[in-house]
């Protein structure tokens, strides 16, 4: 059977929260209590600083070795350009992921989640994505093949595996993970003309990530105010049913954002289920920025979500 058909679905659970791994939109807009989805693997048309279809997987890029043989006279000049194995040679990193996000969502017309990070020693990329217009499992394989192709076609650096969890309105997600060797076997090699992403080379701040793509901020280092102690103990306060002791050590997302548009300066998410999981486990930390709203945490365990807002004199207390 090809791996391409091999597929996990899962059943539904129901997020009353709105936001995170879910699989379906909330119904009747925002629960109560809380402003609009602000975080986690959310399947509907979530704020960029979201796992919106969570996830979240980038594409890497190879390159070739090309071998140029001169003759001339009694010479013979070998003349061996080597051009950079980035596939080969760096990680992809959460920077990587701007191009194949405008792939999926110029095909697809929703937003994806994006994400790259360590499942279970591999390197992954991870694609979460909510369709309203695609039904029935075998449409839902069809559209998750499609999707690791996007990848495979669209991110540089090294990876393990891509996985896309796909959900729509009416069946049960479906998630399927292939390995860079059935990718090849499926799609071929990668384009040769993939390369690294750009990024504008600045530092974190106390509120924007750094090193972050020129489009959509996708960022490699999170901004300093959601890493600093004070943002971890209001993790801690706001999501008790998390296991502190298996907490990931880095995000699978970092990203910047409009605060007119998103309501967020930046945000970051870890993912804290495998990449199987059909509804995954997630924390969200958004900094808002304002005196009253500056940090909101979300987090989603199971059927249990919580959200809290905290103000900037909640921050600086915090570590007291």
């Amino acid at each position: 059977m090809s791996p391409l058909l091999f597929g996990v679905a899962v059943e539904p659970q129901h997020n009353p929260y709105g936001g995170g791994p879910q699989h379906t939109p909330p119904s009747g807009g925002s629960p109560p209590g809380r402003p609009p989805w602000t975080g986690g693997p959310f399947p509907g048309a979530p704020p960029p600083y979201a796992p919106a279809g969570f996830g979240t997987p980038p594409p890497r890029r190879r390159t070739g070795l090309i071998v140029g043989l001169v003759a001339g006279g009694v010479a013979l000049v070998v003349v061996a350009v080597t051009l950079v194995l980035v596939l080969e040679s760096r990680p992809t990193r959460i920077s990587d992921l701007a191009a194949v996000h405008r792939a999926i969502e110029s095909r697809y017309e929703q937003e994806p989640f994006l994400g790259v990070g360590e499942f279970d020693g591999e390197h992954t990329v991870y694609v979460s994505l909510h369709l309203y217009d695609v039904h029935g499992a075998g449409r839902l394989r069809k559209t998750s093949v499609a999707v690791s192709r996007l990848v495979w076609e669209n991110v540089p650096g090294s990876y393990d595996q891509v996985a896309v969890a796909l959900s729509n309105n009416s069946d049960d997600p479906f998630v399927q993970v292939l390995s860079t060797r059935e990718l090849r076997e499926n799609f071929g090699a990668r384009p040769g003309s993939l390369t690294a992403e750009k990024t504008n080379g600045r530092n974190a701040t106390l509120n924007r990530a750094g090193d972050c793509s020129t489009q959509l901020d996708y960022c490699d280092s999170p901004a300093e105010a959601l890493v600093s102690p004070n943002s971890r103990v209001l993790m801690e306060r706001t999501c008790r049913q998390v296991d502190w002791s298996e907490f990931p050590a880095e995000p699978v997302q970092i990203r910047n954002h409009i605060p007119e548009k998103h309501g967020a300066e930046s945000s970051m998410t870890y993912l804290l289920s495998p990449v199987t999981a059909p509804e995954p486990d997630y924390v969200t930390v958004a900094l808002i920025g304002k005196r009253d709203d500056f940090i909101d945490v979300t987090c989603m365990v199971g059927e249990e979500g919580e959200y809290e807002m905290y103000s900037r004199a909640d921050y600086a207390d915090a570590a007291d």
